[in-house]
């Protein structure tokens, strides 16, 4: 915009053509255009300069000049809420525009066509075999529990005695179940690693030449195991890519299951049957050694039934000769202190006396009486006695270890646990896995969250910036 005379540039000057007038295609219109709704600029003509004015060095020769006025909005510091517009920047929005349809084509359009495309044309239909079972007691086993423990268990359980399922057995079960030991096991009868690189697709199948360790992580992935406290039943379901390769996976995975758990009932049995054989052998050492000491001690006091009659006649010779000695000692003794004398004939006489009670007390021990050294014979009898009734005792104590050791190997050779299977496993007839349009619908959902989120996120650093 040119400057107006006084050089303020508020006007538009019209330089003069050689003729005297302005070319018409040099005059600026100040006539408001449709878009813009300011106030019209009112024109007026100012007297024409002297002539000596425009012959100065370095004037621009002027016909007229036209000034127009500066109405109040182009005024310095002056707003209008009208003028208040964002600006526009084309290249920004193409761009934007363009984010966001790259935006929408990977986090919406590209997962429905990727999850529709591996889901009805690559992934592989899954067959599920199911079955139902419970590790139970025997009803005789039951019985025998009821009634050796009628007097604790009746107020526990209300008179019905010890429940007929243990579920830590259960829980021992469906936890082998979806263990790699089972895996392993069944990958050594039906082939596991072959049925499981059937599907061509290289997300389902197990891969070439698998570990131990990834055989086992496969294999949780494909086997449902669940035991429920409440009602005291498992159940089992088996997945596999035919109906054939699920039906045998899971009749292999009964009888590993039934192995198992008679595992369990025979290392328990095996327990119990060690110990009794054990209390048996002591009982039977205990017998021994008793009967080996009183074979020793009837040899040593020359007794063998100190309770027949001639052993107690034997007992009262012995008894009364020594009472006998012991008084004639007394009186012996006396008269060597009265006397003074010892081979007066009273004296002499006394001692022939205690010298004959002496010879028949040994002739009565020899025969059956007391042990050498021993005052009475009525201490040989009371150590016969107490080693007999050691002996009877420790017989006594065999005998009960050989019945609980009997009854302990009579109950081995029998089932204390069973699997009760109340729902077997069958061929499937039609795949119930993948469920293709529910999948489909997740991956809907999914896809419009992230989509809607990214959306969010974008519109939120536009506004910050």
């Amino acid at each position: 915009m040119a400057k107006d005379y006084w050089g303020r540039g508020t006007g538009f000057l019209t330089p003069r053509d050689p003729d005297g007038d302005a070319p018409a295609a040099e005059r600026l219109s100040t006539e408001p255009t449709a878009r813009d709704a300011k106030p019209k600029r009112s024109t007026f003509t100012l007297p024409r300069l002297p002539q000596a004015l425009s012959r100065q060095k370095g004037a621009v020769a002027l016909d007229e000049l036209k000034v127009t006025a500066r109405p109040k909005a182009d005024a310095p510091g002056y707003f209008d809420a009208r003028d208040a517009r964002q600006p526009a920047f084309p290249e920004l929005v193409r761009t934007v525009d363009f984010g966001r349809k790259v935006w929408f084509a990977v986090s919406f359009v590209a997962p429905l066509v990727i999850g529709g495309i591996y889901l009805f044309l690559i992934a592989p239909d899954e067959y599920v075999t199911e079955m139902r079972f419970s590790v139970r007691v025997p009803i005789s086993a039951h019985a025998a529990n009821n009634s050796a423990g009628a007097g604790s268990f009746d107020v526990v359980y209300g008179g019905n005695g010890p429940p007929t399922t243990d579920p830590l057995d259960n829980f021992t079960v469906t936890d082998y179940i979806s263990s790699a030991q089972a895996a392993r096991d069944l990958d050594a009868k039906v082939n596991l690693r072959a049925m499981f690189n059937k599907p061509s697709d290289p997300l389902s199948k197990l891969g070439e030449h698998p570990t131990a360790e990834r055989l086992g992580k496969y294999w949780r992935k494909m086997v449902y195991a669940n035991f429920d406290p409440a009602t005291g039943l498992a159940v089992v379901r088996v997945n596999a890519y035919s109906a054939a390769d699920s039906f045998a996976i899971a009749s292999s995975l009964l009888s590993l299951s039934a192995d198992v758990v008679n595992s369990i009932d025979t290392q328990s049995q095996q327990d119990s049957v060690r110990y009794a054989q054990g209390q048996y052998d002591r009982a039977v050492a205990r017998v021994a050694g008793l009967r080996a000491e009183l074979e020793s001690f009837r040899l040593k006091s020359n007794v063998v039934n100190p309770e027949r009659a001639e052993v107690s006649e034997d007992l009262q010779i012995v008894d009364q000769a020594d009472h006998l000695r012991s008084q004639d000692l007394a009186q012996l003794d006396m008269l060597k202190k009265q006397l003074g004398n010892p081979q007066a004939p009273q004296i002499l006489v006394l001692q022939k006396q205690i010298d004959g009670l002496t010879k028949q007390i040994a002739a009565a021990r020899a025969s059956g009486g007391a042990l050498p050294g021993e005052p009475r014979m009525a201490i040989t009898v009371g150590r016969f006695e107490d080693l007999t009734t050691k002996l009877n005792q420790a017989v006594s104590v065999q005998s009960s270890a050989l019945q609980a050791l009997s009854e302990e190997k009579t109950a081995a050779q029998a089932q204390r646990l069973y699997l009760a299977t109340y729902v077997h496993p069958s061929k499937p007839e039609a795949p119930l896995a993948p469920q293709r349009w529910l999948d489909m619908l997740l991956i809907l959902v999914s896809a419009a969250m992230v989509w809607v989120i990214g959306r969010m996120i974008g519109n939120s650093i536009m506004e910050h910036d």
